[in-house]
């Protein structure tokens, strides 16, 4: 897979100083007295940030088969996931009882992804269904939620690992195929 950047921050210590910058961005925000000041800081920040966010969405990319495919109870990821999650009043059905799949290491990730996202996108979503259909090659997941759906400007660029609001799922994508 490709990483979403054109340039892979690799080294840990840029990492560290970019996180050291965002710090120092948000303290001078918190102290400056011009408006004019706070917003320009403000704006920093979120750069960095953003730089950040990228960066170890670079390196979560680079993994992506690296390693051998794992088998899953995708049942088990699931529940793993609900529970480490605050849903509160979001029904989650999984209906993938007894299905072990072979599978990237960032199953649990990928999946995490689709539903935060279904929860970030529409605040009136409140179920989501997770099943399986068999297929000649084997089965196809399907994650449903009842929200309001993308509108079709939006549908092409749902995947697009460039956009912040949408990095998560380009990585789910990439760890599904």
């Amino acid at each position: 897979p490709t990483p979403p950047a054109e340039v892979v921050i690799t080294r840990k210590d840029d990492l560290e100083k970019l996180s050291r910058l965002h710090a120092q961005l948000a303290a001078e925000q918190e102290q400056a007295a011009d408006a004019g000041m706070k917003g320009r800081l403000r704006e920093m920040e979120d750069t960095v940030r953003s730089i950040i966010l990228h960066a170890h969405l670079s390196q979560e990319f680079a993994s992506i088969g690296k390693s051998e495919p794992l088998w899953h109870s995708l049942d088990q990821v699931i529940d793993t996931i609900v529970a480490e999650m605050d849903l509160d009043f979001v029904h989650v059905q999984s209906l993938v009882k007894r299905l072990e799949v072979r599978a990237d290491q960032g199953l649990s990730k990928a999946l995490h992804n689709l539903l935060q996202y279904s929860l970030e996108r529409d605040p009136r979503t409140y179920k989501v269904t997770i099943h399986y259909e068999v297929e000649p090659e084997g089965a196809r997941i399907v994650y449903e939620d009842n929200g309001s759906g993308v509108p079709s400007e939006s549908k092409a660029a749902l995947f697009d690992a460039s956009k912040d609001e949408t990095h998560g799922l380009a990585y789910a994508k990439e760890v599904l195929q």
